[in-house]
């Protein structure tokens, strides 16, 4: 499936995976692979690998950035509109991605929850603050230098 997402930029989505092609500068902005698994009853995507080049920055889509566009409006949808989900391997600006994402998250009025695949718990979070403070205590991210 390809999708013009504006006038100068294209998404192709095959399978599991989204590609951003600019088709003015012949470059790839943007791609990402992503897993669909159930737990809690509910489907959801795991996003298991993103790249973005610093140009897609110059993109937007209805004023959000392409990123946000593709996570809310696309993926959400692939996923069933449910639930998308990530590990605790990333590099710094993964982390900032999922940051982002998680904040944007509450500014659209999703519900954001932390879960604990090994135990089976899953722990609802009311802002980003109280986001914040939970992952505190709580080992979301891989210690500096194992993320990929």
């Amino acid at each position: 499936m390809v999708l013009k997402i504006t006038p100068a930029i294209n998404l192709y989505l095959k399978n599991d995976k989204f590609i951003i092609f600019d088709d003015d500068d012949k470059l790839i902005l943007y791609t990402m692979t992503f897993e669909t698994h159930r737990i809690f009853g509910y489907e959801f995507a795991v996003q298991s690998f993103v790249w973005a080049s610093p140009k897609l920055e110059a993109h937007k889509v209805d004023d959000e950035s392409v990123p946000t566009y593709v996570f809310f409006k696309l993926l959400m949808r692939t996923a069933g509109g449910v639930a998308i989900s990530t590990d605790a391997f990333h590099t710094p600006d993964g982390e900032r991605f999922w940051l982002r994402r998680v904040a944007q998250a509450f500014r659209i009025k999703q519900y954001v929850y932390l879960v604990d695949m090994a135990k089976g718990q899953k722990v609802k979070v009311k802002d980003y603050v109280d986001f914040q403070h939970k992952i505190k205590d709580m080992k979301i991210w891989a210690d500096k230098g194992q993320g990929g």
